[in-house]
């Protein structure tokens, strides 16, 4: 999409927008068309030429501080359902398909970026109105979902008043995008969760997107089809293409570039460049590392060598950037490390002014480290391009370089303080089943098996491999299947997915899911692997399987009762316990019987599943306990030597 072409997109859109309006009013001289006229024309315009010029340009690793247009850089984005291949280049297309999407993809994937291109390319299109809502910043705001979205649709001037917006809504008229449901603090997560979904049952007829990191249960909202970032392909032309358009101004770097990553070893290429970040990165230290490591964490180390020092002097010969604050790079990894520790625990991810400086004053007193912190913050945006700052809110040009400078500050750490916190991720993954959402952790072990080995191993690793192999060889039944199901779930529970038909009708739809168990995530590091295809065969099964279906509903249904819920007139399934209190209709296994739901699925599929689970476990058990036994004889042997 061409820069000037999207200019001018705006009043196309808007003038079509002012033609549909007619079609939903009673009559042409409803006195709401006026309204609406001067609601799309003027302030609806504001809105999206103001967020058009937000999204349309961006800033890179790559381009340091300087701001390029989108689709100067921008590869389309592909994802999966399943193992279908989707394409993203049109959202009509896309939204055909699916009203209701979560997008799923690891750090570095390119979701953030994908929303951007779907946001212009509904101005393009001139099909739905497009809202953004950032769900970090809820963080910080106290009011429902639903009220936020409308303060920040008055915000930006999108509503005139209220009745305008809801005739809109209700005529589908929007495409919502909810983006980093991943970066929000653990303790609004579930309410969030429960807002997304009451908000999308009221005005179904929109469209609804969601961005997240994996394991965040936002994947179980009962209307949303689950879609996977794809990874980038050297056979399908992928990575050439990406790494052409990322260096489409320097074409012989970019041949030089290609080159070497398509002679290059497939294992490191399978590991690494599959992924839009680290392929940026490898790209950003090719003129002084032309080879690909086979270690994550070198990628990022030789990154932040780049945005110190070496990216300025490739750029502009013989220029380095002025540090103002007067720290060496030794001493701005030194404060980032313990900022990157602090904030990563507490579940910030984005760091408001005070929240900052409060933060780096406590460092610089345990530290005993002088610096002027204004001068700091500026360098981290300005000189180095590490952070940025969105209106006054920072945070790192890249989520994935706060978890380095974590994983690199617990490398680090003393013998006791290290198994400290690893205790501590141990402990974050045994609560992530209470508070109802996970902590999404994956990316920072995986920095940690590199950087950390032995403790990794040691105190984190061998502890849940022998965890689970213990849950796994508990002879209570007659099948490895058994002990499967066992340990994932403990029973089923009956939500009501109410919501109105694009006509209006009124439909009651009722669904089974999993109750699983809490303790399932203490382990789920080593575990995942397997219970996703555990988890996506029992969600199909409550879908398709009539007599599993038909066997477990009395079980739930004669404890059902229904009332009206006055505030969205819905009607609404629920349980009324001796206590008053209300809860989603539920049964767990023991007036249910495991064994008898059992018969219902597929034992061999099931069997399958745990027979490859214990493999697994003996063989990285045995792996690992051979690992840390080696470390501590090569240790021993050479002070032996002495």
């Amino acid at each position: 999409m061409e820069e000037k072409v999207l200019e001018t997109l705006v009043v196309g859109f808007t003038k079509v927008l002012i033609e549909e309006a007619k079609t939903f009013l009673s009559d042409s001289a409803d006195t709401a068309y006026d309204e609406i006229k001067q609601y799309i024309g003027k302030d609806l315009k504001n809105y999206l030429n103001k967020h058009k010029d937000k999204y349309s340009h961006v800033k890179t690793l790559l381009r340091g501080n300087t701001p390029v247009y989108l689709y100067d850089i921008y590869f389309p984005s592909k994802l999966l359902d399943n193992k279908k291949v989707i394409s993203t280049e049109s959202g009509v297309d896309f939204f055909g398909k699916y009203n209701c999407a979560t997008i799923i993809g690891d750090a570095g994937s390119g979701k953030s970026t994908l929303v951007k291109h779907l946001f212009l390319n509904s101005i393009y299109e001139r099909k739905y109105i497009p809202i953004l809502i950032e769900l970090r910043y809820l963080n910080e705001d106290a009011t429902s979902l639903e009220d936020y979205i409308k303060f920040t649709c008055n915000l930006n001037k999108v509503n005139v008043n209220d009745n305008i917006l809801e005739r809109l809504l209700e005529k589908g008229k929007f495409v919502f995008f909810f983006d980093g449901f991943d970066e929000l603090e653990e303790k609004i997560k579930q309410k969030i969760i429960k807002e997304i979904n009451n908000f999308v049952n009221k005005y179904i007829s929109n469209k609804f997107l969601i961005t997240t990191r994996p394991y965040s249960n936002i994947e179980n909202l009962p209307l949303f089809s689950n879609l996977r970032m794809k990874d980038l392909t050297i056979n399908d032309g992928e990575i050439k293409g990406f790494v052409f358009k990322q260096l489409s101004q320097e074409v012989e770097l970019a041949e030089k570039a290609y080159k070497s990553i398509s002679q290059g070893d497939t294992h490191h290429i399978e590991s690494f460049l599959k992924n839009p970040l680290l392929l940026s990165l490898y790209l950003l230290t090719f003129q002084s590392h032309a080879s690909i490591p086979d270690k994550k964490y070198i990628f990022y180390r030789r990154v932040i060598n780049a945005l110190f020092s070496e990216h300025d002097s490739k750029t502009k010969l013989g220029f380095i950037r002025e540090k103002q604050c007067g720290l060496d790079q030794e001493g701005f990894e030194e404060i980032l490390k313990s900022f990157s520790f602090l904030s990563y625990f507490g579940d910030h991810f984005v760091f408001d002014s005070d929240y900052t400086t409060k933060q780096i004053g406590l460092i610089k007193r345990k530290k005993e480290i002088k610096f002027d912190t204004s001068l700091f913050l500026k360098d981290l945006k300005l000189a180095i391009s590490l952070w940025v700052d969105d209106d006054g809110q920072l945070s790192f040009s890249h989520r994935s370089l706060q978890e380095y400078f974590c994983a690199l500050f617990i490398s680090e750490l003393k013998d006791e303080e290290n198994k400290r916190v690893y205790d501590k991720i141990l402990k974050i993954f045994e609560t992530r089943g209470r508070v109802g959402a996970s902590k999404e952790i994956d990316n920072l072990l995986d920095l940690l098996r590199e950087m950390d080995e032995y403790n990794f191993h040691k105190n984190f690793y061998l502890p849940m491999l022998n965890e689970l192999n213990m849950e796994m060889n508990k002879m209570h039944f007659q099948t490895g299947g058994q002990i499967l199901l066992n340990f994932f779930i403990e029973g089923f529970r009956m939500d009501s997915r109410d919501y109105k038909k694009v006509n209006g009708e009124r439909r009651n739809d009722f669904a089974l899911f999993l109750l699983r168990k809490k303790e399932i995530f203490k382990t789920i590091f080593v575990h995942i692997k397997f219970t996703r295809e555990l988890d996506a065969y029992l969600y199909d099964e409550l879908r398709k399987n009539k007599a599993l279906i038909s066997f477990i509903h009395p079980f739930i249904s004669k404890k059902v009762v229904m009332f009206e819920d006055e505030v969205y007139n819905e009607v609404i399934l629920t349980i009324e316990p001796n206590d008053g209190s209300l809860r989603a209709p539920q049964v767990r296994f023991g007036k249910l019987k495991l064994e008898e739901v059992y018969s219902y699925l597929d034992d061999k599929l099931l069997n399958r599943i745990y027979q490859n689970l214990i493999s697994h476990l003996k063989s990285e058990i045995l792996k690992s306990s051979q690992f840390i036994r080696k470390i501590e004889d090569n240790e021993k042997d050479l002070v032996d030597l002495i």
